[in-house]
């Protein structure tokens, strides 16, 4: 097993090293199997942010910061998880987000609520 994730990883590090070097702007690093855009939390048309927290992502997911598109850099909060959905409930204006983990096979789901100054987990 660890020869084979050894020719895995050099197999991937020379795919990255060629895609980088052919085309313009290519990421050297893959993104995060849970990278996804991010969500309308308050109705207006305009998908808010959900940024990859550096060095935070693991198996079962990573820690985004959260913040509004109509008021960029006021932080909403963290949420952790790996796939987000918005709820179908609102508070302090903006939609409940729905954060699942993945956990082997498993997965985890956790409902964060705005109090009206962040996100939290209920």
């Amino acid at each position: 097993m660890p020869v084979l994730i050894l020719v895995w990883s050099l197999l991937f590090d020379l795919g990255a090293r060629v895609a980088t070097a052919a085309l313009p702007g290519a990421r050297a690093t893959p993104p995060h199997i849970c990278d996804q855009p991010g969500l309308d939390l308050d109705d207006d048309g305009a998908l808010d942010g959900f940024e990859t927290t550096p060095d935070s992502c693991g198996t079962g997911g990573c820690r985004y910061t959260v913040s509004r598109a109509a008021a960029p850099g006021a932080l909403l909060g963290t949420i952790d998880g790996c796939w987000f959905s918005r709820g179908a409930v609102r508070h302090h204006g903006l939609f409940d987000v729905v954060a699942v983990w993945r956990l082997g096979v498993d997965t985890e789901t956790t409902v964060y609520r705005f109090d009206g100054h962040q996100y939290r987990p209920r």
